[in-house]
């Protein structure tokens, strides 16, 4: 993800700042189970929830400490999508 999804209106400044907050800490996250909300704009509630659902897809190649942090990232963006 990168500042023109929030230029072009993709994804709020507080959604993209929050992002970037996570992956400073877990950038390999980008690269995992959340790798279509982490990467791709894709921040609405259902794109969450695709990957929450789809998540032992893609969580090969991944510590568990990382994969736990994603997780619970991915439930945080999910509440505050499911609030706008």
């Amino acid at each position: 993800m990168c500042q023109g999804c929030v230029d072009n209106g993709y994804v709020s400044q507080a959604i993209y700042d929050k992002i970037e907050a996570f992956l400073s800490t877990w950038p390999r996250a980008e690269f995992g189970p959340a790798h279509i909300v982490l990467s791709d704009c894709n921040t609405e509630a259902q794109s969450i929830q695709w990957c929450l659902e789809h998540w032992d897809e893609y969580k090969r190649d991944h510590a568990a400490n990382e994969l736990e942090a994603t997780k619970a990232f991915l439930h945080e963006l999910l509440d505050a999508a499911r609030r706008n």
